[in-house]
């Protein structure tokens, strides 16, 4: 049975939670919301259109969610485009551990297209994933295991052969939701998330390799 493996992007491939954050933060101030940091990272891992979907209707915006989203967009991409990303330490290296090992990888990520090829294109990475997978693709996002179910159709691997790595509440019930294996990276700077439901919680990529998630 082939082995998929499922990454998240935002906080697991990228330190970028923060900048979603902010991006969120400068979305809803520009609609006069002062959001606590609480209530942001209280949907970390989550599609555009749900969060603002909700926060829509829980501050009574006037905007379309199509152009709160819109304003969104414009607003991360000008902070990405400022920014000096870097990939998270280890993870260049279990990423071609996982290819050199013929394991099927993909990557599940709430962010649009646009912001996954402008992060995935700045590490030069893009081409290692067999599938990539959007918040664009699905009408629900995490928890919901929608997003993981589709990457393991594209990937031509059973649900139960797929061991997703993310490091967010959401995500990683999205994943068990999924009959996924998780393994939970720990990321301060992702804010208060409770992944309690991994499989396995790491808090440094050069503990594990693709030998060890394919025994899992």
């Amino acid at each position: 049975m082939n082995t998929g493996v499922i990454f998240d992007m935002d906080g697991v491939i990228i330190d970028s939670q923060p900048m979603h954050f902010l991006g969120d933060r400068l979305t809803l101030l520009h609609y006069h919301v002062d959001a606590s940091f609480e209530e942001l990272q209280r949907y970390a891992g989550t599609c555009d259109k749900n969060r603002y979907k909700i926060w829509k209707e829980k501050f009574h915006l006037e905007p379309s969610v199509k152009e709160l989203i819109e304003y969104r967009d414009q607003t991360i991409q000008e902070l990405m485009g400022s920014s000096n990303i870097e990939a998270t330490k280890g993870i260049m290296k279990l990423l071609l551990d996982i290819k050199e090992n013929s394991m099927k990888l993909a990557l599940a990520s709430s962010s649009t297209y646009e912001f996954i090829d402008t992060v995935l294109s700045k590490l030069n990475i893009k081409e290692l994933f067999d599938v990539i997978v959007s918040g664009d693709d699905i009408s629900k996002g995490k928890p919901a295991p929608d997003i993981f179910l589709k990457a393991a159709e594209l990937i031509s691997c059973a649900p139960n052969a797929c061991v997703v790595i993310e490091d967010s509440t959401n995500g990683v019930n999205g994943a068990r939701n999924a009959n996924m294996k998780c393994i939970g990276y720990i990321n301060k700077n992702s804010g208060n998330q409770d992944i309690s439901a991994s499989t396995v919680i790491i808090d440094d990529f050069m503990q594990i390799n693709a030998l060890y998630i394919k025994n899992l």
